[in-house]
């Protein structure tokens, strides 16, 4: 965790609200807390005012965040983004067959873009011992 979200998270922990107004940070305590027991926080604050708002603005940017999952970092890439997948079959009897027929579906049906390609089927079939030729 960075310095300035550790700040973040320690004024909330003691019940103030960070907010942005603009391109300003609004800081709201709870009723009753001394501003003396606040003011070295705020300062701190203060001093890293820019990345505070920076790191409100990319809280505000995503998708609501489950209790108990903290987000550390929210810097999306440009798109397309190639993800690596790993499969582990325990099953490869079923694994071949459902496939096969899902290969035979995305023949009869090569406009309908669900799912693998085809050349990623007949890969991932090479991969458990089954090895295809698609005649186009």
């Amino acid at each position: 965790m960075t310095a300035t979200a550790e700040l973040v998270r320690e004024a909330e922990a003691i019940g103030m609200r960070l907010a942005l107004d603009g391109g300003d940070v609004r800081v709201t305590g709870p009723a009753g807390l001394p501003r003396k027991a606040a003011e070295p926080l705020m300062t701190h604050l203060r001093e890293r005012r820019d990345e505070v708002a920076k790191l409100l603005r990319l809280r505000a940017s995503a998708p609501p965040i489950p209790a108990g999952v903290r987000l550390i970092r929210w810097a999306l890439l440009p798109p397309p983004i190639g993800l690596d997948v790993c499969s582990i079959v325990t099953e490869p009897e079923r694994f071949a067959a459902a496939e096969i027929g899902i290969l035979a579906a995305k023949l009869q049906n090569p406009r309908r873009w669900t799912g693998w390609t085809v050349v990623q089927h007949l890969e991932r079939l090479r991969q458990v011992g089954v090895v295809v030729e698609v005649d186009l």
